[in-house]
């Protein structure tokens, strides 16, 4: 049988694991085999454990082993931490995070599970799925928790993707969202240099009120309708947020143009229909 063969102190390692590893059949299958299918076994067992074995556990999904040279390194936002991801697709390696974990929250459904950290190097890019609107939304609230400097409104430039690490990192610290991380963020305010949250000295914006009458007046306009009241809010932060800039035009100007972007079709179909009225008007005088 070919276990009778001659072994290496390695093979003899390597046999043995086996058989411990697999008591019931471990055995009778070495047994079973011919002296060169045993010799190669081994020496594939050996060689599984040396110097180049699996360092990491497989994504959920994939039946590639994954080694250290199929991995990188990704450290989240906020908090210390580790983990791997493949470096052919950037899916995170299942089970391979350590560091930073929040206690189990008790509204969560496993409350008996710590909460790693949502947001890794790299999830700025989440920002390019959003639709110019979405981003608009979020350079405002950024704007508000004195954590964007001078950016380009409704684009992901550099100023805006670096701000919103910071929104991430916050929503790692308290285990939500970005929205959630957003949130805490404005509430805190702007620093102020002393610890304190608060900015000092405001600069000047129109009255919200103000700036709703004259989006209603220039929506009318643009669609021959109000705007519903979400994007109206919307449009108020925006124009304030260029006042803030020092780089607001005229409000009627800048919501005529904003609601004209964003309701393309629908203004279109209203001018079409202004003219359509003019001429046939004309004709019936």
């Amino acid at each position: 049988m070919a276990a009778n063969i001659p072994l290496t102190p390695e093979e003899q390692t390597a046999y043995d694991e086996y058989v411990l590893a697999s008591p019931d059949s471990g055995k009778t299958i070495l047994e079973g085999m011919s002296p060169a299918a045993l010799r190669a076994f081994l020496a594939e067992r050996i060689s599984a454990n040396g110097p180049q074995q699996i360092v990491a556990p497989v994504y959920a999904g994939n039946t590639t082993p994954v080694g250290q040279d199929t991995t990188f390194s990704q450290q989240p936002y906020g908090v210390s931490g580790n983990r791997q991801a493949l470096k052919a697709t950037g899916l995170p390696v299942a089970g391979s995070y350590t560091g930073f974990r929040l206690p189990p929250l008790s509204n969560t459904v496993d409350r008996m599970k710590p909460i790693d950290p949502r947001y890794f190097e790299g999830d700025e890019d989440l920002l390019n799925g959003l639709s110019r609107t979405d981003v608009m939304t979020i350079q405002t609230g950024m704007k508000q928790a004195g954590i964007l400097g001078k950016f380009r409104l409704g684009v992901v430039d550099e100023a805006t993707s670096n701000a919103f690490k910071e929104v991430l990192g916050q929503a790692n610290k308290v285990g939500g969202d970005y929205m959630q991380g957003l949130k805490v963020l404005q509430q805190a305010g702007p620093a102020s240099g002393n610890g304190i949250g608060g900015s000092g000295l405001a600069a000047r914006v129109s009255n919200p009120d103000d700036l709703g009458k004259v989006i209603d007046n220039s929506a009318g306009l643009v669609l021959g309708r109000k705007v519903d009241p979400a994007m109206k809010q919307r449009l108020v932060q925006a124009y304030q947020m260029l006042e803030r800039q020092n780089q607001a035009p005229n409000a009627g100007v800048f919501a005529e143009k904003q609601i004209g972007q964003q309701n393309s079709a629908e203004a279109d179909a209203y001018k079409f229909s202004q003219f359509a009225e003019t001429i046939l008007g004309g004709q019936g005088g």
